[in-house]
């Protein structure tokens, strides 16, 4: 029996945005004369700031609005929904304003912005507006009281993408596997790609792709999206939980003089325990003592749960005689056994004393299945590849065998 316990997982997510430039000009060309006006620009005024002083970041020379209700027309543009600009003040002025328009057709003409107060000299004058989608055309007025002001760095952006996924299953024991789900947006056209990394060796292009966590461990999972022109990037980190079975196992000991059979857990990772005796009665203590009425065969089952909520069992025979008050359980070394142990390179010739087919099972400390096959010989071999030395768990499961050992891998 296995079970799944779903818990809260704690995650950390970053974006990494990209947009396309569809319009730029930092007026390093002008020099207030309409020979060098930018291509596709119409102003109302000619005068420009040829010093660094006065100017933006991007160049020597800015365009200078020095005319009362001084205009200046973008060229024609598509696709754009960021705009961005640079201005300065050359006098503290409460009573100008820089009023921006957006237009469809350049006829009809809707106010995107009023700029007031007009920032100083001192303050850097970085502007950043969102704008229609339909919009193909902005045009700038200033209304002047005093003072000038310094226009630079224009810029017009688009296709802005922001990747967003979820998933169905994040947190449980081995194998969790999740369906992921794409829940981007795009302010325009529609998302063309995808690229997802599950932070694990796996990937995927898919919109919605499905993904099994084989190993335990906690996970980063990201995606990538595209609509063509833009991308985001958004990385969750530690998104996924993947936690490990335990290992259940145990021993049957008792005396001539004492009835009462006594039950020792052997469990991996084990913080729960669940015995059902076989005969009608159960425990929840870790290490029980039963007394067993009759004489005869019963078959004890031990349930043991993780911290995680997963969940393993194991099953052992033992013969009860109530004559003797004895218990007669195979050892573990009766029923099969493993050479050799230790092994250097991670091969392990098993010998089980019964034949039948059985089920041959690895497991590493954490609970984790390193190796599983199917078998009706007597005798196998089994290699075990890529693994660091240390300690390791065999079970041998079949119609007449049940039973765990320890094998230990030392490494070369």
């Amino acid at each position: 029996m296995k079970k799944l316990l779903m818990i809260s997982a704690l995650f950390s997510q970053t974006h990494l945005f990209s947009q396309t430039v569809i319009l730029q000009e930092d007026f390093n060309s002008y020099d207030a004369s309409a020979l060098t006006m930018p291509a596709g620009w119409l102003f109302s005024y000619h005068g420009a700031y040829t010093t660094s002083a006065l100017s933006g970041a991007s160049g020597p020379n800015a365009y200078q609005f020095g005319a009362n209700k001084a205009t200046i027309n973008t060229p024609a543009f598509s696709n754009a929904d960021t705009l961005k600009f640079w201005i300065k003040g050359s006098s503290t002025d409460t009573i100008s304003k820089l009023i921006i328009l957006e237009s469809a057709d350049s006829i009809s003409w809707d106010t995107l912005s009023v700029t007031c107060p007009l920032p100083t000299k001192a303050i850097n004058g970085k502007r950043k507006f969102s704008i229609k989608h339909s919009s193909a055309h902005l045009r700038f007025t200033y209304i002047k009281s005093k003072g000038n002001l310094a226009f630079d760095d224009f810029s017009l952006s688009g296709g802005a993408v922001a990747a967003s996924f979820s998933t169905d299953i994040n947190n449980g024991c081995i194998p969790v596997c999740s369906n992921f789900r794409d829940l981007s947006i795009t302010s325009q056209d529609t998302i063309s790609n995808w690229s997802w990394d599950f932070g694990d060796g796996n990937y995927s292009t898919l919109k919605n792709p499905g993904h099994c966590y084989a190993n335990p461990g906690t996970y980063s999972v990201k995606l990538i999206v595209g609509n063509g022109t833009s991308s985001d990037t958004l990385l969750k980190t530690n998104f996924v939980n993947a936690y490990s079975f335990p290992v259940a196992f145990f021993a049957a000991l008792t005396s001539a003089s004492d009835p009462t059979v006594t039950f020792t857990d052997q469990s991996v990772d084990a913080v729960s325990w669940n015995w059902d005796f076989g005969d009608g009665q159960s425990s929840v203590v870790q290490d029980p003592g039963h007394t067993y009425g009759d004489s005869g065969t019963y078959c004890p089952v031990l349930y043991v749960s993780s911290a995680h909520g997963c969940a393993d069992t194991v099953q052992e025979c033992i013969k009860i005689n109530a004559l003797t008050t004895g218990v007669v359980m195979p050892s573990v070394e009766s029923q099969f056994s493993v050479f050799p142990n230790p092994s250097e390179d991670g091969t392990f010739k098993i010998s089980c004393t019964t034949s039948g087919e059985r089920i041959i099972s690895v497991y590493n400390v954490t609970g984790g299945i390193v190796q599983t096959i199917k078998t009706n010989e007597q005798s196998e071999t089994i290699k075990l590849t890529g693994i660091q030395p240390g300690i390791y768990f065999v079970r041998i499961s079949g119609i007449k065998l049940s039973a765990v050992q320890k094998i230990i891998v030392s490494g070369f």
